[in-house]
């Protein structure tokens, strides 16, 4: 837990770093978009086992409270992710959740960005704890396969929403959720669910690539829709046309795209000649 980090997303528009707060760290795979998870990894380089949900020391548990007093000091506002390493809504945290939340209602100067694969468990806990004002919600989402969960994100009504489609592992059509055009005569406009996406590619030793165009077309889409989209990263593979030196290629999709291994470093975030980082205000 750090009261800054380096996860580009939580920087609030000015410029001003994120956070992160983890009430809890452990967690288990749900789907594909899991398999090679940067917490586990770092849970088992420090001798953790992470399919088991522990709570954290109070010091990091009761962290906001501090924070919110240095914020009232100065107005401003902190945007922080919590569960960075964890998931807010994961059953093991069942029994610590309620004061987190708790918490979170007492720390109006602290924009929290809550990110979950798990939504069915965050609608049921809306559905008995109702949602604060200055919390978040964020949905992972890495494949059409899972994209019904968008549907669940529709009906909580979080003051922003948001997708990440971290790591991107195929094509994503989010049109139906960012209130864009139908495309019937009518011109009908459907109704707006994501106030954000973001994409990124996979990083770590079994990185998968990700093909350019599944991320051109979310970003095509989030322009016509007048959504903000942020591409976090390439991860590990870039376009083979990119200028950065590798060795090890692999094709994907189904045009069988090149793609070379280069690293995290030398892939960046640059997407057809720019960087994207646009955010919610």
């Amino acid at each position: 837990m750090g009261e800054t980090t380096r996860i580009e997303w939580t920087r609030s528009p000015d410029g001003t770093p994120g956070g992160t707060w983890n009430p809890w760290q452990g967690c288990t795979h749900v789907s594909p978009g899991c398999d090679n998870c940067y917490a586990e990894r770092l849970a088992k380089r420090t001798g953790h086992d992470f399919n088991v949900v522990r709570r954290s020391a109070d010091a990091t548990f009761y962290a906001p409270l501090r924070w919110q007093k240095a914020l009232e000091k100065t107005g401003k506002q902190k945007r922080v992710f919590p569960c960075s390493i964890a998931d807010f809504f994961h059953r093991g945290a069942d029994a610590w959740r309620a004061e987190a939340w708790e918490i979170m209602g007492k720390t109006p100067n602290i924009i929290y960005l809550v990110l979950t694969k798990r939504i069915d468990r965050a609608e049921a806990w809306y559905k008995v704890n109702g949602w604060l004002p200055n919390v978040w919600l964020g949905m992972s989402v890495e494949s059409l396969a899972f994209v019904s969960r968008l549907d669940v994100l529709a009906r909580i009504p979080a003051p922003v929403r948001f997708v990440s489609a971290e790591p991107l592992l195929g094509p994503l059509d989010l049109k139906p959720w960012l209130g864009s055009l139908c495309g019937e005569p009518c011109s009908c406009v459907l109704g707006q669910t994501l106030d954000q996406v973001i994409v990124g590619g996979e990083s770590g030793p079994y990185a998968r690539p990700m093909h350019p165009d599944w991320v051109r077309r979310i970003r095509d889409d989030c322009q016509a829709a007048g959504v903000p989209f942020f591409f976090k990263q390439w991860g590990e593979w870039v376009p083979f046309d990119h200028p950065s030196h590798g060795t090890h290629y692999e094709y994907v999709g189904e045009d069988k795209f090149a793609m070379k291994r280069v690293g995290k470093t030398r892939a960046g975030a640059t997407l057809d000649g720019r960087e994207w980082g646009e955010t919610p205000r």
